[in-house]
């Protein structure tokens, strides 16, 4: 049957094409070399799963094997999917880079730009002696003596800023010019997946270094129809994606900051009170410092992510997972969300979920925007009054964190509720109702003046 299915790939003539006769190989169970491309195979499991895969020796004689993501030819909508054309494409290109590459270490910025520079252009082609020269001197003069030596997946956007801001305060054209050189650098090396994300390709940086500005404020939630595909796609990450299921669910029902969830340490978690304490000068908190109450259900995840003996492994509840000593917790978590938001039909980010807890809270709260606030460590909440906060207030203002368990679980809850993972109960109905919002539409959005993206999301 594999030799018949290797024929089928290789040569008999089909109506439809070459996509049609790679279609009708992934069905069949095995193993199938690509008859031009060595080392490139499609393998299709018991279960019907088929992949393209790889197996080569590099210049060393050391095995470099892995998958490139399944066979798109077979309908497949997973974000993984690739077609044999891509496949083949980013083969050849990994293929290259590892038959040159040198003796031993990591995949630093010096050796990537390195072999960068040979890759051809975007649209094909050598690029032109001119633009290798330009791209030299600006390497060599401006960025070499900083990220030369380092990998370069762990060079993260703080460093970058700090590079090219000290470029901009020579030349704003080099700055600009050193951006787009190195975005594209990141975005080659994305597509074999040597990199896992493009540190450059955030807001922030398009703004200052990007010649254009590209500044809109981000108001959107998860419409209230789509809670129970999104709730499914996340509670539906498995595997390699076990701890992003954990942290964006953590996102989904306790509305704190991408960088607050993601850099989370064992030490400031008071699991007998249920509550975080943030320092001064922690990352993500935006001014909010103090403690902030954990509900039941995002406590339950923790619960279990330290269950799994993630308090021994590492100082934070989500630890890298490549760590380093420059970057030791998880960086982001967009590749996971774009997986189990894909059926959504749009684009979801990790502050849309805490802006869909804010608008669900808020009605489940009965419109107490500084029990809200607290929720989600908002600096705001921490004043009162009407001139934001008296020395008066400051001093008299006792919180009960009790409390404030007890209604982020509640709002917890009801956004299980409206997943389908709870009976919908007749309390969370009536608020609903009673507000005139329909809970198969889109929640109308609650504004926090100074909670716009983070940046990294």
């Amino acid at each position: 049957m594999k030799k018949k299915a290797e024929a089928e790939w290789i040569s008999i003539k089909h109506p439809e094409g070459n996509k049609a006769r790679t279609a009708a190989l992934a069905r069949i169970p095995g193993t199938y070399p690509h008859p031009t491309a060595k080392g490139l195979f499609m393998r299709v499991s018991p279960k019907g799963k088929a992949v393209y895969g790889f197996r080569f020796e590099d210049a060393q004689k050391k095995i470099v094997n892995g998958t490139l993501g399944e066979v798109a030819e077979t309908g497949s909508a997973s974000m993984d999917a690739v077609t044999l054309e891509e496949a083949l494409s980013v083969y050849a290109a990994r293929r290259r880079y590892h038959k040159t590459k040198e003796e031993g270490g990591a995949l630093t910025v010096g050796r990537a730009f390195a072999a960068w520079l040979k890759e051809p252009k975007k649209g094909g082609g050598a690029k032109s002696p001119l633009t290798l020269k330009r791209y030299k001197q600006w390497y060599d003069g401006l960025l070499k003596p900083e990220v030369d030596a380092l990998a370069l997946e762990d060079v993260g956007p703080e460093k970058w800023k700090e590079v090219l801001t000290g470029v901009k305060k020579t030349s704003l054209h080099e700055a600009r010019a050193v951006y787009w050189m190195m975005n594209g650098l990141y975005k080659h090396f994305m597509e074999l997946w040597l990199v896992r994300r493009n540190p450059l390709d955030t807001r922030i940086f398009k703004n200052h270094f990007a010649g254009k500005n590209t500044r809109v404020k981000r108001k959107t939630a998860v419409a209230t129809i789509d809670i129970k595909a999104l709730v499914e796609g996340i509670l539906g990450l498995r595997g390699k994606r076990n701890e992003a299921r954990r942290a964006l669910m953590l996102l989904v029902v306790q509305g704190w900051r991408l960088n607050c969830v993601l850099r989370m340490r064992w030490d400031q978690i008071d699991f007998k009170n249920s509550v975080y304490e943030s320092k001064e000068h922690d990352v993500g908190w935006k001014g909010y410092e103090g403690l902030t109450a954990i509900n039941d259900y995002a406590m339950g995840y923790i619960q279990e992510r330290k269950a799994d003996g993630g308090d021994l492994a590492s100082e934070y509840v989500f630890p890298s997972p490549v760590s380093t000593a420059k970057l030791p917790y998880r960086a982001d978590l967009a590749w996971s969300l774009r997986a189990a938001t894909k059926l959504l039909g749009y684009k979801v980010i990790p502050h849309d979920l805490r802006r869909t807890f804010v608008t669900i809270a808020e009605v489940i709260l009965d419109g107490n925007m500084r029990m809200v606030g607290l929720l989600i460590a908002h600096k705001e909440s921490q004043r009162q009054g009407d001139d934001a906060g008296t020395d008066i207030d400051q001093d008299y203002l006792v919180r009960n964190y009790a409390s404030e368990v007890h209604c982020g679980t509640q709002v917890a809850e009801a956004i299980f509720e409206l997943a389908g993972l709870f009976p919908l109960s007749d309390e969370v109905a009536e608020k609903f109702a009673k507000r005139g919002i329909d809970i198969t539409q889109r929640i109308p959005l609650v504004a926090l003046e100074d909670d716009d993206d983070d940046g990294r999301c």
